[in-house]
């Protein structure tokens, strides 16, 4: 916006450029993305199934096919096609606005015989 301000003081559109002084903070630097190690999926999805079947299909889901966790529950029996081994992607389930329904939702999805507060 200053290279585009100051330009126009240049061609006499504008007598100053407001944007001179005006400090802008720069974008928080973020660590670095850590992944994990292929070494490491094997003892990760074996910890996973101790925790429960669906944690372990859940996970193996994301892994074999790199779906998102919100992709991935949102997905229905229609969006699986046996015959072509394919999935399709129609949806997904936004983990960061939890609204209570939508999280019961969920959580049904998962186990339905689990008992909701």
């Amino acid at each position: 916006m200053h290279n585009c301000i100051q330009k126009a003081c240049l061609l006499g559109k504008l007598e100053k450029n407001p944007c001179v002084g005006v400090e802008f903070k720069g974008a928080k630097k973020r660590e670095g993305i850590k992944y994990i190690e292929s070494s490491d999926i094997p003892g990760f999805l074996q910890t996973a199934h101790e925790y429960g079947y669906i944690y372990w299909i859940f996970f193996k889901l994301l892994i074999e096919t790199g779906m998102r966790k919100g992709e991935a529950a949102a997905l229905k029996w229609s969006d699986i096609d046996f015959k072509s081994k394919t999935i399709s992607i129609n949806e997904t389930l936004d983990f960061t606005r939890r609204i209570k329904a939508n999280c019961l939702e969920i959580r049904k999805q998962f186990d339905p015989h689990a008992q909701l507060p």
